[in-house]
């Protein structure tokens, strides 16, 4: 008897890269061995921060991928392209050649150009993906035509998935599992450009979260937060799936080699509040008082480009402690990890709910965890595994204290495993597809309202 098929909406998908194209390539991947078969509509090139070719060696062989094409209000960036460069591109590089056009043409397109990106998020609701959904829905009624589908399955962000996933449920009644791997109109931080569209985001996120028959949260936290908005859906609708880790990633990874410095590494972007100032504060004080610590600690940041933050080093002083690595194929990334004294972890002081999908790799790697995070979420889940410092991300002087202390501990006694790894276990990838497979059968078998 063959198995159920669930179609699978993802926009960040192989070869883009990124953590939450990590959430979905792993269920993809270990989803057949607990009786579902995914298939999965995704873009065919789509804009991002990040990419990652490399993950698509985790995909099944078989494996039916629909790529559509997709209209990205960034994608017009490239008519201003330049010997100015490109205004919000970080990976834009000065030219050396000759500059085409006079300073003021060159001004007044600039210009124009900063405004043209001021004014996408005023235009594009639910969100900057949303020239996705035509060409999606299109291709995703094409498929359930020629295709059993059994199940549909959408993760944000962008919420654009969930939109094409309430279309398509809308026209076909198949069953529906929305995957919220953060937090949308409640996310600690977000501010509508105007009340008019977080009213419009409220309605939307209201839709998706009481038509579909089972929606995912990725804390408990996000959960409760879901439940509070919306408290005319049956609780037991909204479940709790983690990020995690796969084992297999983690199979032939080197340990540490002999080093001097004393290293610590960040992987990951910086948005929002979530920033590094307060740690090169830290550090600025740490070798005002202990001079003779400079040049033997290390902070290795591995992401996207962000212009900002190599200014950042330069205001702070600190060239000769901070490396700034661009993205890394995913094993590149976790090698990083495993050759480091210490992981570092920055977030927002209103980051509460979340827990960054960065956390479980990093307890896996078993090296100390050196993190910067509010009360919440994250810093619950690190009590209960052992293995970090928590320290509230603006106590500047706290934060020098605990990297005098975590570098006085390397001196002193050899690195070890300190997170609980029987803890730890529980975030494995492949338990956790398991755990999404039982979400598709309750959704798949659940009798009409």
């Amino acid at each position: 008897m063959a198995q159920p098929q669930v179609l699978m909406i993802a926009y960040f998908f192989p070869p883009l890269g990124g953590a939450g194209v990590q959430r979905t390539v792993k269920f993809v991947k270990y989803l057949p061995g607990y009786g579902w078969d995914p298939l999965v509509l995704t873009v065919d090139a789509g804009t991002h921060i990040a990419y990652d070719p490399s993950m698509l060696n985790e995909l099944p062989d078989n494996l039916p991928v629909y790529r559509t094409r997709a209209f990205d209000p960034e994608d017009l960036k490239g008519w201003w392209r330049g010997p100015f460069g490109q205004p919000g591109d970080s990976n834009a590089a000065p030219s050396t050649a000759p500059s085409s056009g006079t300073g003021h043409q060159r001004r007044w397109k600039t210009d124009l150009a900063h405004l043209y990106l001021r004014l996408i998020p005023w235009v594009c609701v639910p969100d900057r993906k949303v020239g996705w959904l035509p060409y999606a829905c299109q291709m995703g009624r094409s498929v359930l035509s020629q295709r059993r589908i059994d199940l549909l399955f959408s993760t944000s962000s962008p919420i654009t998935s969930h939109l094409i996933a309430l279309r398509l449920k809308q026209t076909s009644g198949i069953p529906w599992v929305a995957d919220f791997r953060d937090l949308w109109v409640s996310f600690p931080g977000h501010k509508p450009v105007t009340p008019l569209h977080g009213l419009i985001e409220r309605v939307i996120e209201r839709r998706i979260v009481t038509t579909a028959d089972r929606v995912i949260a990725n804390t408990e936290a996000a959960r409760r937060v879901l439940l509070r908005d919306y408290p005319s859906v049956v609780p037991d609708r909204v479940v709790t799936i983690p990020n995690g880790f796969d084992e297999a990633d983690f199979t032939g990874l080197q340990a540490r080699q002999e080093d001097a410095r004393f290293i610590l590494t960040y992987t990951g972007n910086f948005y929002g509040n979530r920033n590094p100032r307060t740690l090169f504060h830290a550090l600025t004080r740490l070798f005002t008082l202990r001079p003779d610590l400079r040049g033997r600690i290390t902070v290795r940041f591995i992401g996207p480009g962000d212009p900002s933050l190599d200014a950042t080093v330069r205001q702070h002083h600190l060239n000769d402690t901070v490396e700034i690595w661009p993205y890394q194929p995913h094993r590149k990334s976790l090698e990083a990890l495993a050759s480091s004294d210490v992981l570092l972890l920055i977030d927002a002081p209103e980051f509460n709910v979340n827990i960054p999908g960065k956390v479980f790799e990093y307890l896996r790697a078993g090296q100390p965890i050196l993190a910067l995070v509010p009360e919440g979420a994250t810093a619950d889940l690190l009590r209960e595994t052992g293995g970090a410092m928590i320290v509230h991300p603006e106590d500047i002087t706290a934060i020098a204290d605990a990297l005098l202390t975590l570098y006085d501990r390397r001196r002193t006694r050899p690195p070890e495993a300190i997170p609980n790894q029987a803890v730890v276990a529980r975030f494995e990838r492949r338990q956790l597809t398991g755990r999404l497979a039982e979400v598709f059968d309750q959704a798949y078998r659940r009798p009409p309202a």
